[in-house]
């Protein structure tokens, strides 16, 4: 095993248990009294937000293997918060989706805010990352201020927004 790859299993683990969490509780969205849309659309960009770090994270496993301890704390504590999201979002079975995301929703995307601000640590550039990563951060403020499941509907057309404009950039 290489120190590439031997580093890189902590963060990948953290960002596996997260999406593993959240895709373990799609199942509840087949029961028809527990779909909530603000819930499952909520559910859908935290998964593709962790793949998204998951795909981005081999471009850094070089410099993963070479960072002193502090550096490499640091460079958890984006999958850990990610985790915590993952956590904080999904629901026991018994409670009713719509009322554990109405009454967690400050604590999800405080969470989330934290989640992409604490890449900050890792590469703070000015650049169109580090606007999408403002933009992302304002959005869950806002969600956690306004306290508005329906704004996660904003939120889903900034991520499309975002997609394309990677997309027309040539990708990641």
């Amino acid at each position: 095993m290489s120190q590439e790859e031997f580093y890189s299993i902590m963060p990948i683990l953290l960002l596996s248990l997260g999406i593993g969490d959240i895709l373990l509780h799609w199942k509840d969205y087949f029961q028809k009294e527990r779909r909530y849309w603000p819930h499952i659309i909520t559910g859908l960009m935290i998964v593709e937000v962790g793949i998204r770090n998951y795909y981005l994270l081999f471009n850094e496993l070089y410099f993963i293997a070479h960072m002193n301890y502090n550096q490499f704390l640091a460079r958890l504590l984006p999958p850990m918060l990610f985790l915590l999201a993952a956590a904080a979002f999904t629901p026991d079975e018994s409670e009713d989706t719509r009322k554990y995301f109405q009454r967690r929703l400050r604590v999800v995307f405080s969470l989330l805010a934290l989640f992409i601000a604490s890449h900050w640590l890792v590469q703070f550039q000015i650049d169109y990352t580090f606007f999408v990563r403002a933009a992302a951060v304002t959005g869950c403020v806002l969600m956690v201020i306004l306290r508005k499941p329906e704004f996660i509907y904003v939120l889903l057309a900034l991520r499309v927004v975002i997609g394309i404009t990677d997309y027309w950039q040539g990708g990641l």
